[in-house]
């Protein structure tokens, strides 16, 4: 069995963890389920981690990321731990168990640095809060990336040896815990791979395979939607189906082309319908239909799985605002501290509500507030759509004598 191979073959996975994975071949094995966040996140006999050494986790993982130590964030990860979970339910050897394995660890560091590497496009990578499920502590990240867009990670948290460190890594966009991301990937090659590590000609075509997919995801990485989705059209069958593939068609179809974009986002929808990512996909499609209800669907199921985002809050409040639902989006934003996430992104949704819902003085103070404290160069306001009745407003008067 060659190591080089299982190398080649991990490292096309670092590519797609962070979206999706193929569901087409699996193992015959349930996967990783969350149990249901707890009332109160608080210590408890099933822990031996505090709140405060969780929080001391996050902020060594986002300052790993944000120093781009991709070195210090692999060690906060507990790789090996994960990849034996993928692997254990395949019949191969320890050595090939090995072999596996220290081939993923030598591109642990390049997977944390596509993660740290949100914030030099432009994005955000953000510690949310800590929640307890079944008692065991998570950490929720969310990730704001303008060219992988809107998503969540929640780390599962142990300490060995007095070490806290992540032994599961959920990514809400794709559903799943890395090791069933991993688990689903080698499934086509592990499960089939003969004593003398020649590839078959199964393992040959499921390797071609996750190169289109490669493909198709790198094409979209350097601006070339109608390049990616040409891949796609080329794809057999049963790889068009794959929830990797159509979670990069997704990405891939302009979102100009409401159509189309619906279409796919529906046959993702109609074959993964109890996927953890639909929450995600649904608010995408929510808007797309301009489906208030349908909106406020994904929006619950995220909010169940994330236990609660105040930006998540702003976010739905201002598409449903400008859907008509006035009333929905104000009790959305009322308790929300928006000053207290630290983000011009949060600001710009409230002011969106703000104009929605005609409160004039709100809108006074987010366009201040995004000027002085952001540094937002704002136009003259009159003429501009949207800011009609409050260039008519007193609070006009004030911005523009100020």
């Amino acid at each position: 069995m060659s190591t080089s191979f299982y190398t080649q073959l991990l490292a096309v996975s670092l590519f797609i963890v962070l979206i999706g994975c193929d569901r087409s071949t699996q193992v015959e094995v349930a996967p990783t389920t969350l149990p249901p966040v707890d009332v109160a996140s608080s210590t408890n006999s099933k822990s031996n981690i505090s709140d405060e050494e969780a929080n001391t986790f996050a902020t060594h993982w986002i300052g790993a990321l944000e120093r781009q130590d991709s070195r210090a964030g692999s060690q906060l990860i507990a790789w090996r731990y994960i990849v034996g979970q993928s692997l254990a339910t395949f019949n191969i050897s320890d050595k090939e168990k090995t072999a596996i394995t220290d081939g993923f660890m030598t591109s642990t560091s390049q997977l944390v640095g596509e993660i740290a590497n949100v914030s030099k496009r432009g994005g955000d990578y953000r510690f949310v809060h800590v929640l307890r499920r079944g008692g065991a502590p998570y950490v929720l990240f969310r990730i704001n990336d303008p060219e992988l867009g809107f998503n969540y990670h929640q780390l599962r948290l142990r300490k060995v040896n007095g070490k806290v460190e992540a032994d599961q890594f959920f990514t809400a966009v794709t559903g799943e815990e890395m090791s069933e991301t991993l688990r689903n990937l080698l499934a086509p090659s592990v499960e089939s791979m003969s004593v003398l590590g020649k590839l078959s000609g199964a393992q040959k075509t499921a390797l071609e395979n996750l190169k289109m997919q490669k493909n198709m995801k790198a094409a979209i990485e350097r601006g070339q939607p109608t390049a990616a989705l040409q891949i796609y059209q080329e794809m057999p069958d049963e790889v068009k189906k794959s929830k990797m593939s159509m979670l990069h068609r997704i990405t891939a179809t302009p979102v100009e082309d409401e159509e189309a974009y619906a279409t796919a986002i529906n046959e993702f929808l109609e074959l993964f319908p109890d996927d953890a990512s639909v929450g995600m996909v649904t608010l995408d499609s929510a808007v797309i239909k301009n489906d208030p209800e349908l909106l406020l669907q994904g929006y619950d199921a995220l909010q169940k799985w994330t236990g609660g985002d105040p930006f998540l809050s702003l976010m739905v409040a201002a598409n449903l605002a400008i859907m008509g639902r006035k009333e929905k989006a104000k009790e959305l934003v009322s308790s929300i501290d928006v000053d207290s996430l630290g983000m011009s992104d949060g600001h710009d949704y409230r002011l969106t509500v703000a104009l929605e819902i005609g409160d004039h003085a709100e809108v006074l103070k987010q366009l201040r507030i995004l000027k002085d404290e952001y540094g937002y160069a704002i136009e003259d306001l009159r003429g501009v759509e949207g800011y009609e009745d409050f260039v008519n407003s007193e609070e006009f008067k004030q911005w523009s004598n100020q």
